[in-house]
């Protein structure tokens, strides 16, 4: 690791400076000031780091000094200060924050500190579907929420752990600042693509540039605007109309009948109910007659039939009897 940075300032002493006004920017506490002077020694630090070249390209994420691992955080904490650096020249700045996330990106994925959710949404291309952007939400709130986990984790070890502890819980809490960074990292990017392009409609409609017309509408599209028009036009003249109508109105609703009416439709009611009683009343009447008749003649039919069974045909002539 390089043991001086510019100006015989060590680079540890550098990157604590950096990192202490980086603090104040983010957190809101910095004036323009801050955040001037703050951009001044993150870029400082970030060429410094640059000269020294404490990483390579062609190097895994072990072969990296825990020590220098910290270093890496300098383009990232640049690229955050200049999006908060207030100018009249925006576009600049903004292209400049995208350039320090980038190379910050570019050296993450090299050195194998990105996830799988960050390093596919790195690499991707072109916008995303309604669902994917879902989705991605989801993944990543998940992901932020792990590594915050594992921040906490690491602090509860390393008060209570080793010598030989405390080097790796340092080490993996540094690898995971990292990864939170790369993850902030490419939502910064997402945002100012999104104000750059808003920059961009407003300085064309400032220049008295026009924006491009829409197609001439085809004979058909004439026709159906046209009716869609006269179709209004009537909506409207209804509604007109039954403002109008309703401009004298009652707030209450009115009866529809007067009590005179009223009593008759009562009466007349009652009248059918009393019949429809009558009706029911003689229909019962009628099958309790039928029943009582019917039980009657069933009684018979078996008295009947038992003297038949008492007396056969014939028993009662004598002159058929045979002689003895």
């Amino acid at each position: 690791m390089a043991a001086d940075g510019a100006e015989g300032i060590s680079l540890g002493a550098l990157y604590a400076e950096g990192a202490a006004l980086h603090a104040q920017v983010v957190d809101g506490s910095g004036d323009q000031t801050s955040v001037r002077r703050g951009a001044s020694v993150l870029r400082r630090l970030s060429e410094t780091v640059e000269k020294a070249d404490l990483y390579s390209r062609n190097e895994a994420l072990d072969d990296v000094a825990t020590g220098d691992l910290k270093f890496l955080l300098a383009r990232f904490y640049l690229g955050e200060v200049l999006m908060q650096v207030q100018g009249p020249d925006r576009v600049v700045l903004l292209k400049g924050a995208k350039e320090q996330f980038d190379a910050f990106l570019q050296m993450c994925e090299s050195l194998g500190v990105l996830t799988t959710i960050d390093r596919e949404l790195y690499r991707h291309e072109g916008p995303m579907d309604p669902g994917q952007k879902r989705d991605t939400k989801i993944a990543r709130f998940k992901q932020e929420r792990e590594l915050k986990t594992r921040l906490d984790q690491i602090a509860s070890r390393r008060q209570s752990g080793g010598e030989e502890e405390a080097d790796d819980d340092e080490r993996e809490a540094w690898v995971v600042r990292l990864q939170q960074s790369s993850g902030a990292a490419i939502s910064h990017l997402d945002m100012i693509g999104q104000e750059m392009e808003v920059l961009a409609v407003r300085d064309t409609l400032a220049e008295g540039a026009t924006l491009p017309r829409p197609p001439l509408a085809t004979p058909q599209q004439m026709q159906i605007q046209a009716m869609l028009k006269d179709a209004a036009k009537d909506l409207q003249s209804d509604q007109r109309e039954r403002i109008r109508a309703e401009v004298f109105r009652p707030t209450h609703t009115l009866p529809t009948y007067t009590v005179e009416q009223w009593g008759e439709i009562e009466h007349a009611n009652m009248m059918h109910e009393q019949q429809q009683q009558k009706a029911a009343q003689q229909r019962n009447r009628i099958e309790e007659v039928d029943d009582d008749e019917s039980d009657e003649a069933v009684l018979k039919a078996r008295a009947w039939d038992d003297f038949k069974d008492d007396n056969p045909r014939g028993w009662g002539n004598s002159a058929i009897k045979p002689c003895r």
